[in-house]
């Protein structure tokens, strides 16, 4: 920015002094420090960049006022903005864009209307905005000014002195030399300079320094790109078969010139492969090629669409016999030959060959007539008009001299083929076991040196499989021959064969799974077994491996009768007979093989096979045949589920639960079922055992309180195991229980000490239960005195009629093991001397019973009361002795606690006769309770002196 420009802040600032006295409406709330302005350019009528850094004094949120946050750049009336763009905004204002221009104004209004669009006071912004259009005559510029607005109008304003306009040249620059169209551009070219140097076509008057750019009509066939200095080199790239216009615009500070030429294009042929069906020399060979058309083949003037081939001209095609096919898919069509240019090519019916993937093969071409590498062929695909559309080339195979077949892999020797296999193909083509270097075809044949023993053929293309068959028991030689059009070669091999034996039937003396069985087997021998090494004539019959051979197995040959001995393999289960004789004649025999455990379960197990063989290594004959069927044996069942066990007590103990475990298993074969306890859930809870007849009786022993499982395993001993599982529930056994009553009197209240070590804990909300004889009375039952591993209780409930008292757990657990002790008191014992029953004591979790236990009852005797009375008294109360007592019971004797008095009487003691003749006591002497209630009378003694003389009479003293 010049150094003459003039700040217009202070005039600015005054003037919306004078405004806003005139105008009380419009309110300004501070100035924008316009820092600097600079310019792209200051020529007149050129295009500029104009770039503004300013610091408005005002924060504007849009999110406050709802209706946005603006900024406003004026330009001097002279400038044209309408095509004026924002290059950047730094710091960034969310969503702020230019959304309205002026050219009568020069006024440029951006805009947010985003919640989030903060114009923040105090902080410096650089505005850059683009495409605006300085005067077209030069001269001085008064101002730019920048304001700001929220919704309600203008916020914050401020201005800065503009750079005078200059006159410049404005010569645009010019075509020179024309850019040349580009025919034939070949996609296989890959990106291909085409100008060097771009000013050798434009120039510019004024000598400015021109920047170029160029672009394609259609990107997708045409590919340019610019380089060097000023991008001043132009280069092509074909994509694909077509054509398109190339624009390169040479732009300088005056203006810019385009340039058009035309590209023309062809596409890339894809030469997937090819392959010869001969690389020898002088040879006819089949090339076969895998082409893919980028662009279709298209007959576009009625002389058709072609694949063109040009082969090296070493080669030799031949109008009439030289064909092209297309295939993969087909394309119909006819073929075309030029014999002296080694060309042929294929014309299709069609007037289109689509573009995709192709095979083509050309027949009847003579290859070089020496070895060598030749080159290429060069194919494309044109229309009859000379059009050109896609282009490739590919490697031909390389060419080898003339020889005549050799083995490459000699024919391994056949061992043990048997007979009864028939026919075997051996050798699937034996191409692979001879070559021929001129890759020639060759043609097989095959012969046997004993076609009794061994017979041979040769089959499919050119006899290229290879089979033989064995007839009888013995060995031949096989020749093969391979030919060609330069000479035969041979190859031998040896075959041993094995005879094919006659089993002509199989019996089982049982056909049930696991059960031990006799096998009887009728069978003809086509050849004598002779012992060749001394080691005997071997009749040897293989099982499958599910049947079972051991110690007891053993063969016998009969019908007719051959003497010998069996041996076993238990672990492959196969058996042997080994006859005393050196041979067994050829013949039909019948063999029974006994003692042989069938497969233990049901099902076909495959085949017996049987040979006959001598004790090295030689098997004469061998043949198998099925098996019968075996039946399937049955597992035990459960026929009825041992039903649950609940309420197992432990004070019990030992509880047969199960006589006959028969009654809850079956076996379907009726076999004879063992029982075992298979397993115990927790055998702390319960212990199982078995006894009786192959275990089958059950008795369970409850240890202590709890839930667990019980399994019996049912064994047939042949065929499996069943289990049943069933559920035992237990109640413990309390220990160290005791009720100890404080009286012994019938009819008497009471309290009763109850102590009990209970096996389970006791939670809380559990209970105690102390369940008296029913001829006790606990309506007005207490608790006192409870411990218990720091529980508390109460209380819960009684059973009257039942005599029951509920005591639960109201506060804390009582552990398992824990010592518990009680008192309940206001208990009245049965109104009946004797032994009412037993106390039953048990503990709950307050739904299951814990433990319990059954404590001895006490013997209740006749109580007895002791009475006193007044015996005449006139005055004062008899003492009351609210006790009984039973049999023997110490008796105090009160003393005259009630003041008895009796009018000239003083009181004397007691005695058991009202008139004294009983036994007497006095207050605090003791006596033993007898067997009927006591009655003490008050003993009185005259008041008067011993002797009274009486004028009349004596007065006698009253009783």
């Amino acid at each position: 920015m010049s150094d003459s420009r003039i700040s217009f802040v202070p005039l600015i600032i005054g003037f919306v002094f004078f405004v806003s006295t005139l105008f009380p409406g419009i309110s300004f709330a501070g100035s924008i420090a316009v820092i600097d302005v600079t310019e792209s350019s200051v020529t007149a009528a050129d295009t500029s960049t104009y770039t503004f850094k300013f610091t408005p004094s005002s924060t504007i949120n849009s999110g406050n006022w709802g209706d946005g946050a603006y900024f406003q750049f004026d330009f001097d009336n002279d400038f044209t903005v309408s095509s004026a763009t924002l290059g950047s905004i730094s710091p960034g204002v969310t969503g702020m864009a230019i959304n309205n221009r002026n050219d009568s104004t020069a006024k440029i209004m951006m805009y947010s209307s985003n919640g989030s669009a903060v114009i923040t006071g105090g902080v410096t912004y650089t505005v850059v905005i683009n495409n605006v259009q300085n005067p077209a005559s030069p001269g001085p510029i008064d101002a730019h000014t920048v304001r700001t607005f929220n919704g309600n109008g203008q916020v914050d304003i401020g201005s800065i002195a503009g750079e005078d306009i200059v006159a410049g040249a404005s010569n645009p620059p010019a075509v020179s030399s024309q850019i040349p169209d580009k025919s034939n551009l070949e996609e296989s070219e890959g990106v291909t300079q085409y100008v060097a140097n771009l000013n050798n076509h434009f120039i510019d008057l004024d000598g400015d320094t021109l920047h170029f750019t160029a672009s394609s009509s259609d990107s997708s066939t045409v590919g340019v790109s610019l380089s060097g200095a000023n991008n001043r080199t132009l280069s092509l790239q074909a994509k694909k078969f077509g054509s398109a216009d190339i624009t390169v615009t040479a732009t300088s500070a005056d203006g810019f010139v385009d340039d058009t030429f035309n590209v023309s294009t062809i596409g890339a042929l894809g030469m997937n492969s090819v392959s010869s069906s001969s690389n020898t020399a002088g040879q006819t060979t089949t090339l076969t090629f895998s082409l893919t058309l980028e662009t279709a083949s298209s007959d576009s003037n009625g002389d058709g669409a072609y694949i063109y081939f040009d082969l090296p001209s070493q080669y030799g095609v031949t109008d009439g016999s030289t064909t092209v096919t297309v295939s993969s898919p087909s394309v119909a069509g006819s073929t075309h030959v030029s014999e002296g240019l080694s060309n042929v090519w294929f014309i299709a019916s069609a007037s289109t060959i689509p573009a995709g993937t192709y095979t083509v093969t050309i027949s009847h071409v003579t290859n070089p007539g020496s070895a060598g590498s030749y080159g290429n062929a060069n194919v494309d695909t044109r229309n009859g008009g000379g059009t050109t559309y896609d282009k490739g080339s590919i490697a031909l195979p390389t060419i080898g001299a003339s020889n005549a077949p050799t083995v490459t892999s000699p024919i391994s020797d056949q061992t043990d083929v048997q007979e009864r296999d028939g026919v075997q193909q051996i050798v699937a083509d034996l191409n692979n076991h001879f070559d021929d270097a001129d890759g020639d075809t060759l043609t097989f044949t095959a012969s046997s040196s004993d076609p009794l023993t061994v017979g041979v053929t040769t089959s499919g293309t050119n006899g290229r499989i290879l089979s033989i068959e064995a007839k009888k028991y013995g060995s031949a030689t096989i020749t093969v021959t391979a030919t060609s059009s330069d000479g035969a070669v041979d190859d031998e091999f040896d075959v041993d064969a094995i005879g094919e034996l006659v089993i002509n039937s199989i019996s089982s003396s049982s056909d049930v799974a696991s059960q031990t069985t006799d096998l009887t087997v009728n069978f003809t021998l086509e050849t004598t077994v002779t012992d060749s090494g001394g080691d005997g004539a071997y009749l040897y019959f293989n099982y499958p491996s599910q049947y079972g051979i051991d110690g007891s197995t053993a063969i016998s040959v009969t019908s007719p009768s051959v003497p010998g001995t069996t041996h076993q393999s238990a672990g492959a289960s196969d058996v042997w007979f080994i006859a005393s004789a050196s041979t067994i004649p050829a013949g039909t025999y019948t063999a029974v093989i006994s003692n042989v455990t069938n497969p233990s379960s049901g099902g076909s197990y495959g085949n017996l096979e049987l040979d006959t063989r001598d004790g090295g290594s030689t098997i004469f004959d061998i043949s198998s045949s099925a098996l019968p069927s075996i039946a399937a044996g049955s597992v035990p069942t459960v026929s009825s589920p041992i039903p649950d066990e609940t309420g197992l007590r432990e004070f019990s103990g030992t509880q047969e639960t199960v006589s006959d475990l028969n009654n809850h298993f079956t076996d379907g074969n009726g076999d004879t079922l063992n029982f075992t306890v298979h397993s115990v859930g927790d055998s702390s809870i319960v212990t199982a055992a078995l006894s009786g007849a192959n275990n089958r009786t059950l008795s369970l022993t409850a240890l202590k309180s709890g839930t667990t499982t019980v399994t019996i395993r049912a064994d047939d001993s042949i065929h499996g195991t069943v289990d049943d599982t069933f559920t035992v529930s237990t109640i413990g056994l309390l220990q160290n229980a005791s009720v100890t009553p404080d009286t012994m009197l019938a009819g008497t209240t009471g309290s009763f000490d109850v102590s009990l070590t209970n096996e389970s804990a006791i939670p809380m909300i559990g209970f105690i239960h102390v369940d008296f004889p029913n001829a006790f009375d606990v309506s007005g039952v207490g608790l006192s005195n409870f411990s218990g591993g720091g529980a508390s209780a109460a209380v819960f409930s009684k059973d009257e009629a039942n005599a029951v008292v509920n005591i639960t757990i109201t506060s804390g657990s009582v552990p398992a093991g824990t010592p518990v002790s009680f008192a309940l008191y206001n208990i009245v014992t049965p109104s009946t001397t004797g032994n009412p029953g037993q106390y039953y004591l048990w503990t709950t979790d307050g739904t299951d019973t814990l433990d319990e236990r059954f404590v001895n009852g006490d013997t209740f005797s006749q109580s007895y009361t002791v009475t006193y009375e007044g015996n005449g008294s006139t005055g004062g109360t008899v003492p009351t002795d609210s006790n009984t007592y039973g049999l023997g019971d110490t008796v105090t004797v009160l003393g005259n606690s009630g003041n008895l008095v009796r009018t000239d009487y003083k009181f004397n003691g007691w005695n058991a006769a009202a008139d004294g003749s009983g036994t007497a006591y006095a207050a605090g002497t003791s006596f033993s309770m007898g067997s009927e209630n006591v009655t003490l009378y008050a003993q009185w003694l005259d008041d008067f002196p011993w002797m009274l003389f009486i004028p009349a009479f004596v007065r006698p003293q009253q009783p």
